[in-house]
């Protein structure tokens, strides 16, 4: 582990795979970002890795759902020229609580990080050192 970061730096080795070694860097998110949850799914729902705190407010079949659809609206975007690529897309409540959706490329195929974040919580430097540290360790894998 780097000194210097909380996110684990080192590519899963013979005795941890990818998903394990993603799901220990979700459970550091939590921890460190005071987050709700952390989620890793294929666009198609389809869980890679997840972790949430003991009394999450949305559950995973919600996540799920929104992941779907939010890949949805990612790809529509781009095909009517709305953007090129899209690399993130936030859903803000009225009372601050955010839901953060981060486009990864894992394995050479699309992934989604899903952090529920609460209201006055910060989440983007430390959502980019995990999505660097597990297109990392999915080139290592």
């Amino acid at each position: 582990m780097n000194p210097y970061s909380t996110v684990p730096s080192e590519p899963p080795g013979a005795t941890a795979s990818f998903q394990r070694q993603a799901e220990a860097g979700l459970h550091e998110l939590i921890r460190v970002g005071g987050f709700d949850a952390a989620y890793l799914y294929s666009p198609e729902g389809l869980p890679l890795a997840h972790t949430a705190s003991a009394d999450p407010h949305v559950s995973e079949l919600q996540v799920v759902q929104w992941v779907v659809m939010i890949s949805k609206m990612a790809r529509v975007m781009c095909k009517l020229g709305a953007a090129e690529s899209v690399h993130e897309l936030l859903l803000e409540s009225r009372q601050s609580a955010k839901v953060v959706f981060r486009f990864l490329t894992l394995f050479e195929q699309p992934a989604v990080l899903v952090l529920l974040v609460p209201p006055q919580k910060t989440y983007r430097g430390l959502t980019n050192r995990m999505a660097k540290a597990m297109e990392k360790w999915a080139t290592f894998a």
